[in-house]
């Protein structure tokens, strides 16, 4: 568990933006949001849900911005923590 760290957001806070650089892989623990692709909402995040994996896999910019509709909580990783714990992803 030391790979991770856990981060907490209050309603309708961005856990970040469309275009950002990568920071993590999100683990959804508690609350609900949603994620937003050119202003238009794409998909619904509840608990046990996770996002970021294509950053994670590409190294690209954030595809789309994340928001929360509830007070929540994630547990993330970073690129860097992945590859320690679990090798490359090549």
């Amino acid at each position: 568990m030391d790979a991770f760290t856990e981060v907490r957001f209050g309603p309708n806070e961005y856990v970040f933006h469309q275009g950002d650089k990568f920071n993590g892989l999100y683990f959804q623990l508690e609350g609900t949001g949603h994620a937003v692709m050119d202003g238009q909402t794409v998909h619904h995040y509840k608990v046990g849900d996770y996002f970021g994996e294509k950053a994670l896999l590409t190294g690209e910019n954030r595809a789309a911005s994340i928001i929360t509709n509830t007070e929540a909580s994630f547990v993330k990783i970073t690129r860097e923590q992945f590859i320690r714990l679990l090798g490359p992803l090549e």
